[in-house]
């Protein structure tokens, strides 16, 4: 192994970033001493500046002696990781020799550490289209050669690790193969690792694993649960000597929402030392902004329950939700090296107080679980990143996390300097721990309510929660199209525009479109401006992992955002906001700008929609650019602009509504959403007047997955197949219902050009998931004719031919927006006419 650099830790009087403030802080209940939490020193780790390291790890072994792990990013173009390890010996940090022997493709570690032994971490490694676990053991001083689990299908992920003891761990992770998600898992005992098991719930996708062994041996495993639209919350006992699945127990099924998706997440669970075994999870039960679409709205509550004799139970007199409406995320349990049990969470905070935080409760052996305190505060929007927290001997605990340093954008700079980048520093800060009650009063425990609300296709309302439907086929002039639904525009928690944990992971997301809408595709579309190379490596690793076979395409995607300065009283030339959606993982890499940063309108070479597109030329990139809200009143678009090879489809409807003309059914779709004073922002404008030709989607935007679909007719499906249709313009747009739409003028397809001479005689047809209201036609943005539907009908069949054809002299199109009673709307794309 090439021999590193080492680095070295620098105490700070706090942790600071160049952009934002992070404060390492502590709050207190009123009646907790206020000397039971208190920070006595924080570190940075200093010696490096392009390289980032991720995800931190804290393994302790109980007798003073700690490790830490994280994923070292090699700087671009390398493209390949590291992970690093250090050691703290009772009074330094110092770095030793990585786990990994070599750089290599690597993603999401893990890392335990039994009582008196040595550390063991896993990894997922990425070889070329295969995704395996890797598990090493430290001996002496370094790390063996890894035990790789290769299993006949699928690609694995999310590796779960813990140490029972000296010679004896247990391994846990997710696996998808054919857009299902199982779980397989492997004991090590008397020197080897055995033959994993899977556990495969069928029809039903499972992840999310947490383990724990009971002193009799018996792995208890939890997990999340897809269920119809939901997700719930399931516990499994594994026989510990003959590694038999045995008894089945439902922890949470459904939740307090009566009308949308209820989420379960992030189950975890860990024995005390009186043998009682506690859980915990995430829901998202709270009800704020509601008008969004999906679950991930910042108001996650953590619980924490109990299995008491064959049942799941809560403390008698508090209730279940011991973290409660601050959206609390990732709950992971930690044992002081006296086995005392506490319970950390990821606070992302709100709309009003919108930095991350870490919130921290412990079980008092008399007075029981604590309420939650603030560990530690920032003003950092956006990623969500689990707690790492190990205890020394001294009654202090160690915290580790990544602060994010944030280059600042500069006017005037040189093409190859960073105009606005975000690296990870790592950071490790030591507390003094709470100290606990020395006597022992038992926990009262009763029944918990383990069923709540599940709601189906009958009950749940248009906002979340989809049923995946039979894929349409048809066949024109010999080739053969499948109709294939999705979302071309959504953002997870790499957009730090929105508190920490509100737009969800890109786990989540992906998850939250497969399971709960029924997607066929997904491209999640961060800003570029707050997308680093990093961020950007690991969001096209991530859509290749879900790439994984034709039940679900996940397709390298970025918005690229310029607004309009309000002081200008104008839209500014070049303004608006763009969904670039690339063909292929080599297309999406070409859009690297340097090993910092991708393109974006801080950057000198795209600082407007032209130079975007002549840069997309250059590079001879294979894309397509969405404009979106374009009528919105913060962001309105400069349609003076556009590019008729990159821009062939507009997102007609999002979760701020339609942008189809002025006064347009469903224009205002959020309570928050004011539309524009320019007229000539509305898609009418861009049709009529300046005569572009654009097919239609929707899609959601932050946080509303379920809001807005997009309709692709594919020649395949695939990445390549679906550029192909978006750049063909075989297209429809719907509110976010499975809505079917078939129009043609002449025989000719929606999105396409027909020409002759004659009266334009059109076919419709209409199929709704829920029953139609009306049917419209519209010619060049105005409705002319429609069609009353009086009784319960779904399928919509009729013909019309328009004898006012002439009275339109510049341009002619025709499109068919379609009402269902429960006011879902969808949109055919236009038909143009010419040489009539």
């Amino acid at each position: 192994m090439k021999k590193i650099h080492r680095r070295r830790f620098i105490k700070t009087a706090t942790v600071a970033s160049v952009a934002f403030s992070t404060i390492p802080m502590v709050g207190y209940p009123e009646d907790q001493n206020k000397k039971a939490l208190s920070l006595n020193k924080a570190l940075l780790l200093k010696g490096y500046n392009d390289e980032q390291e991720e995800h931190p790890l804290l393994a302790t072994n109980g007798n003073g002696k700690l490790w830490m792990y994280s994923l070292r990013r090699i700087s671009y173009p390398e493209n390949t990781e590291l992970v690093s390890a250090f050691h703290f010996d009772g009074k330094n940090w110092t770095e030793t020799d990585p786990v990994t022997k070599s750089p290599g493709q690597y993603e999401t570690p893990a890392s335990a550490c039994a009582t008196g032994g040595k550390p063991i971490v896993a990894w997922t490694e990425i070889k070329g289209k295969d995704w395996e676990i890797n598990v090493s053991m430290m001996d002496e001083s370094s790390f063996s050669e890894p035990h790789t689990f290769s299993v006949k299908r699928g690609n694995s992920i999310n590796p779960v690790l813990i140490a029972p003891g000296k010679n004896r761990n247990w391994i846990a992770w997710e696996n998808l193969h054919d857009g299902k998600f199982t779980i397989y898992i492997s004991k090590y005992e008397h020197g080897k690792w055995l033959e994993p098991i899977q556990i495969d719930k069928g029809k039903n996708s499972c992840f999310d694993p947490g383990i724990a062994e009971a002193k009799n041996g018996d792995l208890y495993i939890i997990y999340g649960l897809t269920n119809e639209f939901h997700q719930d919350i399931e516990m499994t006992i594994i026989n510990g000597k003959t590694l038999k699945v045995g008894e089945t127990i439902p922890v949470a099924i459904g939740g307090g929402h009566k009308d949308r998706v209820n989420i379960n997440a992030r189950p975890a669970l860990a024995f005390d030392i009186q043998d009682n075994l506690w859980i915990s999870y995430e829901n998202n039960r709270d009800k704020t902004r509601v008008d969004d679409g999906d679950n991930y709205t910042g108001d996650r509550c953590c619980a924490i329950l109990s299995y008491q004799n064959g049942k799941i139970v809560e403390i008698e007199n508090r209730g279940k939700w011991l973290f409660n409406g601050q959206n609390d995320h990732k709950p992971t349990f930690i044992k002081d090296t006296q086995g005392n049990l506490y319970l950390a969470t990821h606070c992302g905070g709100n709309f009003v107080n919108a930095g991350w935080k870490y919130r921290l409760s412990w079980l008092d052996p008399q007075n029981g679980w604590q309420e939650p305190v603030t560990l530690f505060d920032t003003k950092i929007k956006g990623m969500l990143i689990p707690p790492a927290i190990a205890f020394d001997q001294k009654s202090n605990f160690w915290l580790a996390t990544n602060n994010e340093k944030v280059f600042p954008y500069y006017e005037k700079v040189k093409a190859e300097d960073i105009t606005q980048s975000r690296l990870t520093e790592l950071n490790v800060m030591q507390f003094t721990a709470p100290k606990l009650s020395e006597k022992y009063k038992p926990v009262t425990f009763k029944e918990t309510e383990v069923e709540e609300f599940s709601p189906d296709e009958q009950t749940i309302s248009s906002l979340s929660g989809h049923p995946k439907i039979e894929r349409r086929k048809m066949t024109v002039d010999g080739e053969t199209y499948t109709l294939i639904y999705g979302n071309l525009h959504e953002h997870s928690n790499s957009s730090f525009c929105w508190p920490a944990g509100t737009d969800g992971t890109l786990h989540e997301d992906y998850r939250f479109g497969m399971f709960s809408e029924g997607y066929d595709f997904v491209g999640m579309t961060d800003h570029a401006g707050s997308t680093s190379e990093i961020h950007w490596r690991r969001n096209i690793r991530m859509a290749n992992f879900y790439t994984e076979s034709d039940k679900f395409i996940a397709i390298p995607a970025v918005e690229w955002t310029l607004q309009s300065d309000p002081k200008l009283n104008e839209i500014q030339h070049g303004a608006g906001h763009y969904n670039i959606i690339f063909a292929s993982t080599e297309d999406a890499q070409k859009y690297i700008r340097n090993k910092h940063e991708i393109y974006c309108p801080r950057t000198p070479e795209t600082k407007i929609a032209p130079m975007l597109w002549k840069i997309l030329e250059e590079k001879e990139i294979n894309c397509v650019t969405i404009p979106h809200h374009t009528a919105d009143k913060t962001h309105p678009l400069d349609w003076n602009v556009t590019n008729a090879k990159y821009v062939t489809t507009v997102e007609i409807f999002q979760c701020r509504g339609n942008n189809e003309y002025p006064g347009c059914p469903r224009e205002r779709n959020l309570k928050r959403h004011t539309p524009t004073s320019y007229r000539e922002a509305y898609i009418d404008f861009a049709l009529k007047t300046k005569k572009y030709k654009m097919s239609f989607i929707g899609s959601g935007d932050h946080n509303s997955m379920g809001i807005g679909l997009a309709a692709l007719w594919v020649k395949e499906v695939s990445r390549a197949g679906i550029i192909e249709a978006l750049q063909s313009r075989r297209t429809f747009a719907t509110t976010g219902d499975k809505i079917f739409i078939d129009f043609k003028i002449n025989k000719t397809l929606a999105g396409t050009t027909t020409v002759g001479k004659g009266i334009p005689k059109m076919g419709i047809n209409v199929v709704g998931q829920y029953p139609l209201e009306k049917v419209e036609i519209l010619r060049n943005s105005k409705v002319i004719h429609k069609f009353d539907i009086d009784d319960n009908t779904l399928d919509f069949t009729e013909t019309f031919s328009d004898s006012n054809y002439k009275d339109e002299k510049e341009v002619l199109y025709y499109y068919v927006r379609a009402t269902q009673k429960n006011k879902a709307l969808a949109w055919s794309s236009p038909v143009w006419v010419e040489n009539v």
